[in-house]
């Protein structure tokens, strides 16, 4: 009978264990899934970025051409 009630303990602390288990690996999940939406974002972020160094916006292509045509004007005055 003893054993019988040992064994009715040792069952219930394990239903426990697996229960606190099943609830931290939710947890952990969670975290996880927090983590990879937060590091796909900063990589959308990083490429963003990215494109907008290597692609020239439309004022510096236009400073650019007139910094040209000037230098184009003082070598043609100067010759």
């Amino acid at each position: 009978m003893r054993e019988l009630e040992y064994l009715k303990k040792e069952l219930f602390n394990l239903k426990f264990l697996v229960a606190s288990f099943m609830d931290h690996k939710s947890s952990v999940e969670k975290e996880i899934e927090a983590s990879n939406s937060k590091m796909l974002s900063c990589l959308t972020t990083e490429q963003d970025l990215r494109r907008e160094i290597e692609e020239p916006n439309e004022e510096q292509v236009l400073a650019s051409v007139a910094k040209i045509e000037a230098l184009k004007e003082m070598t043609d005055i100067e010759a």
